[in-house]
């Protein structure tokens, strides 16, 4: 899309030292013009192309056994993207992990907005006990997510963000979900809300 409109195309460092949130400031820092083309148009063609490359990402390494660990150990995980909801359900479905998750939660279009308010409605919903539950996710809105629903946070690098931005909110960064479930076993959470740091 970049080069479509004259501008050079980012390789993934350079991507993840300009991520931020809410999503259209990622545009703007790398030259789309919302004054005169709208975000929900540019929003629109990014989201069918996604869906179009959906073969294309693969899961991260080790999140399916992390997964089946939780799952085993009887911890309630759930979902909580900002991914339209609908999309986040076809991802879901498309590796089979519909089984893993009590509830699946994204956003109700397809602006890359705040997941805040859907993060209070799924703990209220399901009356979980904040003290007994940790975000994991991979970006700062995964963090900024965490403080206002008073849940612990740890993020994966590796994903949307770089990491020495992740490391300078002051949650536990880890590299990997073989290194998470070491965490898991020093941090006891009752309810893990998984966020989208799965796929890569």
């Amino acid at each position: 899309m970049l080069e479509e409109r004259g501008h050079r195309r980012l390789d993934i460092d350079e991507y993840r030292q300009i991520y931020e949130h809410p999503i259209q400031r990622i545009y703007e820092k790398t030259g789309f013009d919302l004054a005169r083309e709208p975000f929900k148009q540019i929003s629109d063609r990014w989201h069918r192309d996604y869906v179009q490359r959906f073969t294309e990402v693969a899961l991260r390494r080790g999140a399916l056994s992390a997964l089946e660990h939780f799952k085993r150990a009887g911890i309630i995980q759930a979902v909580l993207s900002a991914l339209p909801h609908d999309i986040l359900e076809q991802s879901i479905s498309r590796f089979g992990l519909h089984d893993y998750f009590l509830h699946i939660q994204g956003l109700e279009d397809n602006l890359g907005r705040s997941k805040i308010d859907n993060g209070r409605k799924m703990i209220g919903q399901f009356t979980i006990a904040p003290q007994s539950a940790i975000l994991i996710g991979d970006t700062g809105h995964d963090f900024e997510t965490a403080q206002a629903l008073g849940l612990r946070c740890v993020l994966v690098a590796g994903g949307a963000e770089d990491k020495e931005r992740l490391l300078s909110y002051g949650c536990p960064v880890i590299d990997d979900f073989a290194e998470l479930l070491t965490f898991a076993q020093e941090s006891y959470f009752k309810y893990p809300i998984i966020d989208s740091s799965c796929r890569r």
